[in-house]
């Protein structure tokens, strides 16, 4: 089905016959085990090289278990889980401090996740104890994942982030806009905002989620009469503070370039599992600050090549992975093999 190199960044796996999840009672569709297997069962034909898993709302004391049992998992049955989204209690301010200790102890947690979704005052992560929580995650070197609904909730994220600086976040489900009722403000307007803050990560995953569970399809994960892709490119054209873009998972094309080239303040492009054209990069010579373009696990073909030289002569071009790129001339780009789980651990 696809011959690109993945890596699953959500992945959710249980078992209730092990641990406890209270969610899910009342959801008797999903009130089962979900182990390694279904998931290979449910991604074969894609060629997915890593997996990370994110935390699981297990019942409370359970946490730790969680933790063990993947890395369990990571050791005996799915030796492709390469990191661990675990739970803290962030919420609990400087408290959060033993737990992020043990956390460091588990060679593959990577970051951290306290839902903020389930909270009924919107202003949860914006308090102080919650903020200090968060802060401390950074402090462990680890990120932290945003998992929203709501519009009062995307506004006191905001608060978080600009008190946070040194933290990593990654936003979950892209702030789960209101698919289903077709809603695109305020969303569209905190997106843009959140996607100002240099060190926020944004997962386009969980879509489906929002949309109607029952009779969704792809024309109806639109937003405003466009589609997500088209409301995406659309707002990153308008956010002229933007550094760094990853273009992921798709095929890069003039429609796809068209609005990158208009974000003069672009130093850094990461096009990963993409296919480029020969015509796709011809406009991002205009940036004045572009640095580098990362092309990881990227099906190219020597004309492409040749337009990326051409196009981006004094910029450095590092490919990795699986990424095939023949020597430059002397004198034209820098090329530059790194292991992908250099951008893993970054």
């Amino acid at each position: 089905m696809s011959n690109m190199t993945l890596i699953d960044s959500h992945v959710h796996l249980w078992d209730t016959a092990r641990l406890d999840y209270p969610w899910l009672t009342g959801i008797p569709a999903i009130d089962s085990p979900h182990l390694p297997g279904e998931y290979r069962d449910a991604s074969e034909g894609y060629d997915v090289e890593k997996l990370v898993f994110v935390q699981c709302d297990v019942a409370d004391g359970q946490s730790r278990d969680e933790v063990r049992w993947i890395t369990e998992l990571a050791e005996t049955d799915e030796p492709r889980i390469a990191g661990i989204v675990a739970w803290a209690p962030v919420a609990e301010g400087s408290a959060v401090a033993p737990e992020l200790e043990w956390l460091a102890t588990m060679p593959l947690v990577r970051g951290v996740r306290q839902l903020i979704q389930p909270e009924a005052d919107n202003a949860f992560c914006a308090k102080p104890d919650f903020v200090r929580g968060v802060q401390l995650v950074g402090q462990a070197g680890l990120s932290f994942d945003l998992c929203i609904k709501g519009d009062g909730q995307f506004a006191s994220v905001l608060a978080l982030v600009e008190q946070c600086p040194d933290v990593r976040f990654v936003l979950d489900h892209i702030g789960k806009p209101f698919i289903a009722e077709g809603i695109v403000e305020p969303w569209a307007g905190y997106i843009g905002q959140l996607a100002e803050a240099s060190n926020v990560s944004c997962k386009i995953s969980g879509v489906t989620t929002e949309a109607d569970w029952e009779s969704w399809s792809p024309d109806s994960l639109r937003l405003g009469g466009n589609s997500i892709d088209d409301d995406v490119l659309d707002m990153v054209a308008n956010l002229q503070n933007l550094t760094r873009l990853s273009l992921e998972n798709t095929a890069v094309d003039d429609k796809m370039i068209r609005p990158v080239s208009e974000v003069e303040s672009l130093a850094t492009l990461n096009v990963t599992n993409t296919r480029v054209t020969a015509d796709s990069f011809a406009s991002l010579s205009q940036l004045p600050f572009l640095e580098s373009v990362y092309a990881w696990n990227t099906e190219t073909t020597p004309a492409a090549l040749d337009a990326v030289r051409t196009a981006l002569a004094p910029v450095k071009i590092i490919g990795g992975a699986t990424l095939s790129l023949p020597p430059p001339e002397p004198g034209v780009n820098e090329v530059m093999e790194e292991p992908i789980d250099a951008a893993i651990d970054e």
